[in-house]
């Protein structure tokens, strides 16, 4: 989905041509360029982590949530790693069920024009993200 995201970024550029979005654009462009190399399943690998818009909108897409192996989940901030294909640290939160077992560790980017529309593998979405904020 990263794609339909250039998409969209690509169509607000086009329809706002001043010289500050065209700046933006190219910006934007060139730092999404590195996610086009990533490695290891989606969300589940710092190498590959969920893109957002900010550390706000981390909270709003983890309420939006769910394990397809648990009805309830909760979340805990683990820490910042590096993740070296990309040049940047991602932050790690761990994906807790409501009997406190692990179900997953998740990673987040936090530096992206739109918010991801992916979800990593054995999670789904309630809602659109852009509901949830």
């Amino acid at each position: 989905m990263r794609i339909a995201n250039f998409k969209k970024l690509k169509h607000f550029f086009f329809s706002e041509k001043t010289e500050e979005m065209k700046s933006y654009y190219k910006d934007n462009l060139a730092y999404s360029r590195k996610f086009k190399s990533v490695d290891g399943p989606f969300g589940l690998n710092p190498c590959n982590p969920i893109l957002l818009q900010g550390n706000h909108r981390i909270e709003a897409y983890l309420r939006c949530l769910h394990s397809y192996d648990s009805i309830v989940i909760f979340w805990e901030f683990v820490d910042h790693v590096d993740a070296p294909n990309l040049n940047v640290q991602v932050e790690e939160y761990r994906i807790i069920d409501d009997c406190q077992e692990e179900i997953a560790v998740l990673y987040f980017c936090t530096g992206a024009v739109f918010d991801s529309e992916q979800v990593p593998e054995g999670f789904y979405m309630e809602h659109p993200l852009g509901q949830a904020a």
